[in-house]
């Protein structure tokens, strides 16, 4: 399974995952970057990048671990195997590893989150051999990626004007809304169709659309018509009587050359915080 980002935001393929509680292993591509995301029953267990500056080297001496002693280890060694490594070499504790690692895995998933043309690849067979225990706020951050989204951009992923958008419960208890986001989620009592809630968003139509669809990525709202489109193949792909292939291990993508992509990611990231 796979296609181009610009017909299937990454945004809409993560929330796709875990709305259909499907596992495996969703490839992006953009320009020379390259992220692996893994899943597992719907949760996002971990992210992995070939880009230099979201290694996990570059999180480790950032977090404060001697460079000395990090040199000891093989540059090219995949982040899993090298927080092995780490652990058990008493460098670094179970608890700073899995901060150090959530931190390294939310930054993936910003940069990730922001692209808006380029490839992905699903494979519902892959799984990850290490365990990883990660406290990533996946809603927070499709929220955070949906309202960095081009007006025109989130517009366009809205084909139906009568769609209906329908209230979900757990959306009043949330504490990480803007106001003209929980103003937009106020308006919304019962299902309605996607005009009237533009109508009374009480913001420009533009705007309004970003906020539907921020709401939206971060399953604060219910979209009659979203644009699935892994549920259907895996289950096809799964009906047919194949031997079954041993999952294969983890391996991030080879890390590339400094180029001005990662000066970009630095400052991306430096704005985001």
């Amino acid at each position: 399974m796979n296609g181009q980002l610009s017909e299937h935001p990454p945004g809409e393929l993560i929330r796709e995952i875990a709305a259909k509680s499907l596992a495996g292993k969703l490839q992006l591509e953009h320009d020379r970057i390259k992220v692996v995301i893994y899943f597992e029953k719907s949760d996002l267990i971990y992210a992995a990048s070939n880009l230099r500056t979201l290694r996990l080297r570059e999180y480790l001496l950032k977090g404060g671990l001697n460079e000395a002693a990090l040199a000891r280890y093989d540059e090219r060694r995949p982040d899993l195997e090298l927080v092995k490594a780490l652990s058990a070499d008493h460098l670094i504790s179970t608890a700073k590893a899995e901060e150090v690692q959530t931190k390294q895995v939310t930054d993936i998933l910003r940069v990730v989150l922001s692209w808006t043309d380029g490839a992905w690849d699903f494979d519902p067979r892959a799984r990850l051999d290490e365990q990883t225990k990660l406290n990533v706020d996946l809603p927070a951050l499709l929220l955070e990626a949906g309202r960095r989204t081009p007006p025109k951009f989130a517009a366009s992923r809205f084909r139906v004007p009568d769609e209906l958008i329908s209230p979900v419960a757990t959306a009043l208890s949330y504490d990480k809304l803007l106001p003209t986001e929980g103003f937009v989620l106020s308006r919304l009592e019962r299902a309605a169709p996607l005009q009237d809630l533009l109508a009374v968003s009480g913001v420009s139509e533009s705007d309004a659309f970003v906020i539907i669809y921020s709401l939206a990525l971060a399953g604060l709202v219910e979209r009659q018509h979203w644009s699935f489109v892994l549920a259907s193949q895996t289950a096809a792909a799964r009906a047919k009587p194949t031997a079954p292939p041993e999952p294969p291990h983890e391996q991030p993508p080879a890390p590339v050359e400094a180029q001005p992509a990662e000066e970009d990611v630095e400052t991306f990231l430096e704005r985001l915080s």
